[in-house]
């Protein structure tokens, strides 16, 4: 059965989205949408348009709810609204095993709020970082009217300082790490967890979700003894840091700072608690 999913995923979205133009995809996209809506999703993918020059993805939905995103191949995540691509990530970080939303959901690049915006809708006090200029104005708009979210443009790392950023917006793989071939960089504010206003403002219970593009040790180290306020973190630490996996130092710190680690996935996602 999973065999014949995976063959119809490839073949309805994933190849379109390779062959397709960005504007035609979409279209497909609001064709399948439609669909869905007639047999009973009613947050579904209602429309969606591209802003000619600033290239912004624009979707709305059959239950109101508007969204904004950077590239149109990303769109079909949001088919069954935006609750739904907040579930699909949930599930990605393994949060989906606990057993109620914390008190409090911080999110390390956040990118335009899939997971922030599903705490935030559970009641959950959000506080998210993302530092990428254009992703940061996304999230702004998507999560605005949300009381109980903040958000900063601020990077996470183990230095209070000034850091070149390499620009990916694209793809959601903005990082401080810097390859030969990243031309596209920005000069960002960078900060210690633990000397950010956010620390001050967490509520047990809490989690920690964090995708930092290959710089996880370096934001790990920034949280120093604030690294214990949270009861289960959830770490992408894939092959992001120059082809690298930070799984082995993202381990290594959680530990030292007496979490106990899950098994390890295939996805290289790092689950830990206390």
């Amino acid at each position: 059965m999973q065999v014949i999913v995976s063959f119809l995923k490839n073949l309805l979205l994933k190849y379109p989205a390779k062959t397709l133009p960005g504007g035609i995809y979409l279209k497909l996209l609001i064709t399948y949408s439609w669909i869905l809506r007639l047999i009973g999703h009613k947050s579904a993918l209602k429309s969606a348009s591209i802003d000619g020059s600033s290239g912004i993805v624009s979707l709305k939905f059959f239950n109101g709810d508007n969204w904004l995103i950077v590239n149109p191949i990303r769109a079909n995540r949001y088919l069954k609204g935006i609750s739904h691509a907040g579930s699909r990530l949930l599930k990605r970080y393994h949060l989906d095993s606990l057993d109620k939303p914390p008190n409090t959901f911080v999110d390390v690049g956040a990118n335009v709020g899939e997971l922030s915006y599903w705490f935030a809708q559970k009641g959950c006090r959000v506080l998210a970082f993302e530092p990428d200029p254009k992703i940061y104005g996304l999230l702004q708009k998507n999560l605005e009217g949300l009381k109980n979210v903040k958000i900063t443009n601020e990077a996470l790392s183990d230095i209070n300082a000034q850091m070149r950023l390499s620009v990916r917006s694209d793809s959601a793989d903005s990082s401080l790490v810097i390859g030969q071939d990243d031309l596209d960089t920005v000069i960002v504010e960078a900060i210690r967890y633990e000397n950010h206003a956010f620390s001050g403002e967490v509520i047990s219970p809490a989690f920690l979700k964090m995708d930092t593009e290959g710089n996880e040790p370096e934001s790990l180290r920034g949280f120093g003894l604030k690294l214990s306020q949270f009861d289960f973190v959830a770490i992408d630490a894939g092959l992001e840091r120059l082809g690298e996996s930070t799984r082995d130092e993202v381990e290594r710190i959680l530990s030292n700072s007496g979490f106990k680690l899950r098994g390890r996935t295939s996805d290289y996602i790092v689950n830990a608690h206390k």
